[in-house]
């Protein structure tokens, strides 16, 4: 029988409160992917602050068990049961 639901542990950053989420246990439904995860926190005011604005969370670093999302799956990556999951501000310089 598979599980209808999956279990992350999350971590997020660079949040404008000034409250970093540190490995907090989030239950999200089978078959979620990053950008579910990032439309739920953004829901949830629990996303770091954005420097821009951009609809596809560019504005972001998200990191998946050790690994940029952004260049292994992309947004559209399926969450596995037991992810760690780790979400930044993304940061440049010059």
């Amino acid at each position: 029988m598979e599980q209808a639901e999956i279990e992350i542990t999350l971590s997020v950053f660079g949040r404008a409160c000034g409250q970093s989420i540190r490995q907090r246990h989030e239950t999200l439904p089978m078959g979620s992917t990053v950008r579910d995860l990032m439309k739920r926190l953004e829901e949830q005011d629990e996303l770091p602050i954005a420097f821009g604005e951009n609809d596809d969370f560019n504005e972001f670093y998200v990191v998946v068990n050790g690994r940029n999302a952004m260049v292994s799956g992309g947004l559209d990556r399926e969450l596995e049961h037991q992810s760690s999951v780790l979400v930044l501000p993304a940061i440049a310089s010059g």
